[in-house]
């Protein structure tokens, strides 16, 4: 019995749909993927905020004010002001991080909302399971770097008024170390990241092209 033209039109918009999601999630899989991969591999490699003279330079600027005065007496208003804020670098660095993260989880979002909407059967569920797991992973590795920095401020904010209100010296030091180890930790966090960003671009090419090798799955047919 032939279906209603309704039907049909129905049909074929599905069909175009499913298409239009495979063509994106082929892209996402093959170009976008690897490409984030080498871009983060060339950060690390290259980029100004990870090289050693980065944290020199802020070390430089952040011990100046804790440098010995010829008096005897240190006035701690000066510092109190210099250490109200982070340093711009840091702002800076931070907003960079954040933007590759924000640029990595949109594609392994993307990848994993193909995903769900993919008709599988038993045995092709379990390729796209694998996927799901490693991209995770990723994601949850980019998400804890973000709320490292967010903590990070709460923290400097608590140190900051405990030197508003005593005054010490002691505390003043704390906060510069505290400074240079947020941006060592979050140098790490990024290098943890990119290789965490290689192992689930590996397990979702290798799985993926599994998916595709089963018997009965032409390109994306097996979608919807």
């Amino acid at each position: 019995m032939k279906a209603a033209p309704e039907t049909q039109i129905m049909l074929f918009q599905m069909e175009k749909r499913a298409e239009l999601l495979g063509q994106e999630a082929e892209q996402l899989i093959y170009v976008m993927l690897p490409q984030k991969a080498v871009d983060l591999q060339e950060i690390l490699k290259s980029n100004k905020y990870f090289q050693q003279s980065f944290i020199q330079q802020l070390q430089q600027q952040l011990n100046e004010k804790l440098l010995p005065k010829t008096s005897d007496t240190i006035d701690m208003n000066p510092i109190i002001d210099f250490y109200s804020e982070p340093l711009p670098q840091i702002y800076e660095f931070e907003d960079f991080v954040r933007e590759n993260i924000r640029e990595i989880l949109k594609i392994t979002e993307q990848i994993k909302a193909w995903i769900t909407v993919c008709d599988a059967s038993e045995d092709q569920l379990q390729y796209l399971s694998d996927i799901v797991t490693a991209l995770t992973q990723t994601d949850d590795i980019g998400n804890q770097l973000i709320q490292r920095i967010l903590s990070f401020h709460s923290t400097r904010q608590r140190l900051f008024n405990k030197l508003t209100k005593r005054k010490l010296f002691d505390v003043a030091k704390t906060l510069v170390q505290h400074d240079i180890g947020q941006v060592t930790e979050i140098q790490n966090g990024f290098g943890e990241l990119y290789n965490q960003l290689i192992i689930g671009y590996d397990v979702t090419i290798k799985n993926f092209e599994r998916y595709r090798r089963i018997p009965g799955v032409k390109g994306f047919e097996g979608m919807y």
